[in-house]
């Protein structure tokens, strides 16, 4: 039941019937605080990655500067030169 809660599939009617001010205020307490804990989680995932990245930021350059290299060569919108054609055969 709690894990329908968590995911807003369930009947508000069961929890009135039960109590009209208590039924409702629990639901509502728990909705409050489990979307509160579950954000927190989010932002503290997104908050420690920008943290990695602040870090390790030339690291980071070399990566991109690679994938784009792989693209662009991929795509045929660069012509290798001739250390990259060695380079690529692995001689």
């Amino acid at each position: 039941m709690l894990f329908e809660i968590t995911l807003m599939n369930f009947d508000a009617s069961d929890f009135t019937g039960a109590d009209p001010f208590l039924g409702s205020f629990s639901c509502s307490l728990f909705i409050i605080i489990v979307i509160f804990v579950c954000l927190n989680m989010f932002l503290s995932i997104i908050n420690d990655g920008f943290h990695h990245v602040e870090q390790n930021p030339i690291e980071n350059q070399q990566i991109l500067s690679y994938m784009l290299q792989k693209f662009l060569n991929w795509a045929h919108l660069r012509r290798l030169n001739v250390e990259e054609i060695f380079q690529d055969d692995g001689s």
